[in-house]
């Protein structure tokens, strides 16, 4: 496999997984910090390629553990005592750094330390969790003396922890034990801090915000001494940590099931590391007890939901029950109205009082439909529907009935435009269409699509349960479809309609829209030939060699006044920018289709390594990434990330990068093994069909008078 980049090498670890070998040089690297993530599904660990730990849990509300920059510096790290010298052990301390891999739940790092006195230590570290849904994180360091004298220190154990909401290094109320150190009740909900390693260390004072453990350390030349250690939280004492190969074990047992021996090898190898990094995204929610996968970046503090069905979605297939969490946890924050917030606050409703999200967001409900529907059918888990949850203010009731209220707040609450396409309110996924609804009355062909794809997937399962809902959804998917047809604009479905009734994303702007034409492809709206139409001009026009733009055209900086308030520059973010996830939507619809040679190519051009070939120097979109790249439109900033408005590139790694190339490559290996020696034919040798083409003159025309409505 050994695959060199320009930051690194991709290899196999010892049990065969993926992993990459970090040579992080060069002059646009250097102030790149390169974060890996991994979790043990309740703490969340962020290394980064200085070796600096950083801890944190969305246990009861985001808490970091590091949270002070100025005072903490590292949440596990070792430090040496010679006579009054203390060095510390950091990675990016060490006068030789030799070596960095990250690999799936584990990161290692080795150099030399030297003290110019000739005195010369190996450092090997090793940071990692298994997937055993422990409060924890494990570390094995190992010191082997290089010189040619004895050496005789000290070493120190330390853990840097000023967790959100406490300030200074005090009140601390510390329990000593021999090769134990815990600071009690050191957040609230969250029960004692600790740090434990082997009985020969003892607890030391405090310095500053550090937790201190320390040994004698005594070293022939040759010699060398392992330590073990761990730092978590809890009310009990942390169970004994497993050795980072049973970790590394179980990490390839959790992922022992999936399988792509029919592509090739580095294409199965980017698979199953993008399904493994997307488990550094499992957090604990305590707020409704359950187990899901965070947005990741930004999303660790504003806890996005919209993302979290998004995702139960992807790994439906090889690990359903943590999907199922997953949608019991969107169950679970959703209110009785069924109106999902878009995001999780955590406030619960005082007595009498009547909870509203606070935000019209048009699409929360329609991925949860969807994703239980998709999960349902993937797993068999039929019984999952009758299992009884709680809503936000503490109402139960069965999941079915969830998805009956989350249905009816798409139709009342959201509801429908005038053209019979569902209302955008505040925006559907993409935000950057922020003023297309601004009034109350722009429509969203994605939602849309969507909603089609979730109808679709949930009316077999309402026949067998509730006829009358079956019939209902049965009605509303029909009349969607039949909207949806009506503005298909001579070769693609319009993005939508603005608040005065106009469509926006037509042939006569010659702009077509990524995320419109794959949802209407997955919601059976329109012809077959108007929909075979439609992902022709998406390979035709959203094409990059990163993979498919989220539209064709940008908007010009500043966008017009009916479409957005986000000065957004050309080919950054939401502005014809790209976005994996979307992508990889894409190739879905692609599957539908039967375009599996196209599928598969864009597969290829969205991965990790072909953006690493491409765009050697950028430093990040090699092991993970932010959530989108900016695209040829940006001109020289291709490949990198949008800078303006929202700078993404402070908040990598962000699961959207990695979430769902498992999942489009199964429905692609799927696609192939139902007529494994031919596929339909290329888009590029079909001939124009026949098409019922509505003129763009129609479309353009205002078709209702509102208050409001100019």
């Amino acid at each position: 496999m050994n695959e060199p980049l320009h930051y690194g090498t991709w290899r196999k670890d010892e049990v065969g997984l993926p992993c990459f070998e970090g040579h992080f040089k060069g002059a646009a690297a250097i102030e790149r910090p390169f974060v890996h993530g991994f979790s043990s599904g309740r703490l969340q660990v962020l290394v980064n390629r200085q070796g600096l730990v950083r801890l944190f849990t969305t246990e009861g509300g985001y808490t970091d553990l590091c949270a002070n920059t100025f005072k903490a510096r590292s949440g596990l790290y070792l430090e040496l005592e010679t006579g009054d010298d203390r060095h510390s052990l950091i990675h990016d301390d060490l006068a030789e750094k030799s070596a960095v891999r990250y690999g799936i739940g584990y990161a290692t790092y080795a150099g030399v330390w030297r003290n110019g006195r000739g005195d010369a230590l190996l450092i090997e570290q090793e940071f990692y969790t298994s997937p055993d849904r422990q409060p924890r994180m494990a570390a094995r360091f190992c010191l082997k003396n290089l010189g040619t004298t004895p050496l005789s220190a000290r070493v120190r154990l330390r853990s840097d922890v000023v967790p959100a909401g406490v300030s200074g290094p005090s009140p601390r109320v510390l329990h000593p034990a021999p090769g134990r150190l815990a600071w009690k009740e050191f957040h609230p909900g969250l029960g004692d801090f600790q740090v434990i390693t082997d009985a020969s260390f003892t607890a030391c004072a405090t310095e500053g915000v550090s937790l201190l453990l320390s040994s004698s350390l005594s070293l022939e030349p040759g010699a060398s001494r392992e330590i073990v250690a761990q730092v978590g939280y809890g009310s009990d004492n942390l169970l004994p940590s497993p050795s980072p190969t049973e970790a590394r074990r179980a990490w390839a047992g959790r992922l022992g099931d999936l399988e792509f021996g029919t592509f090739a090898p580095w294409i199965r190898d980017e698979a199953i590391w993008s399904a493994g990094q997307l488990y550094s995204y499992e957090a604990w929610d305590a707020s409704v007890g359950e187990h899901y996968l965070n947005l990741g970046g930004y999303g660790w503090i504003g806890f996005g939901a919209r993302e979290v069905p998004e995702t139960a979605l992807a790994i439906a297939a090889h690990d359903p029950a943590l999907a199922l969490s997953c949608l019991r946890w969107m169950a679970k924050i959703q209110y009785v109205s069924g109106d999902i917030p878009h995001c999780h606050s955590f406030r619960r409703p005082a007595p009498g009082e009547t909870l509203s999200t606070g935000h019209r967001e048009s699409d929360n409900e329609i991925w949860f439909i969807l994703a239980c529907a998709e999960v349902v059918h993937a797993t068999g888990s039929v019984d999952f529907l009758d299992e009884q949850l709680p809503f936000w203010e503490g109402e139960s009731a069965s999941v079915w009935e969830h998805l009956r209220r989350a249905m009816k707040w798409i139709f009342n609450g959201i509801g429908l435009g005038s053209h019979g396409l569902i209302l955008i309110a505040d925006g559907d996924w993409n935000d950057y269409l922020s003023f297309v609804g601004a009034r109350g009355f722009g429509e969203s062909m994605m939602n849309t699509g969507m909603a089609c794809c979730a109808l679709d997937r949930l009316i077999p399962l309402a026949r067998a349960r509730d006829p009358r809902f079956a019939k209902e959804c049965e009605e509303r998917l029909a009349s969607l479809r039949a909207a949806a047809t009506a503005a298909f604009d001579g070769r693609w479905f319009v993005r939508g309609y603005t608040d005065d009734g106009l469509p926006f994303g037509t042939l006569a702007e010659d702009r077509v829209f990524l995320n419109a034409q794959t949802w209407c492809v997955l919601g059976g709206c329109g012809t077959p030939a108007m929909r075979e139409s439609a992902m022709r001009a998406v390979l035709e026009k959203c094409h990059s060699e990163l993979g498919l733009t989220l539209m064709s055209r940008p908007y010009p900086c500043p966008p017009p006044v009916e479409i957005s308030t986000c000065p957004i520059p050309a080919g950054e973010g939401e502005n014809a920018g790209i976005w994996p996830q979307t992508v990889h939507w894409a190739i879905w619809a692609l599957t539908e289709l039967g375009w599996n040679d196209e599928a598969l190519a864009v597969w290829e051009r969205i991965s990790l390594r072909n953006h690493a070939r491409l765009h050697p120097e950028v430093p990040y979109g090699i092991f993970n990434g932010p959530d989108c790249y900016s695209s040829h439109h940006a001109g020289e900033r291709e490949g990198w990330t949008q800078v303006e408005m929202l700078e993404r590139a402070k908040f990598p790694p962000m699961n959207p990068m990695v979430a769902w190339q498992t999942f489009s490559l199964a429905r692609v290996k799927t696609a192939l093994s139902k007529n494994p020696h031919e596929t339909a034919p290329s888009p590029a040798h079909r001939a124009d069909p026949e098409l019922t083409i509505r003129p763009t003159e129609s479309l353009l025309r205002p078709t209702f008078d509102s208050p409001g409505v100019n």
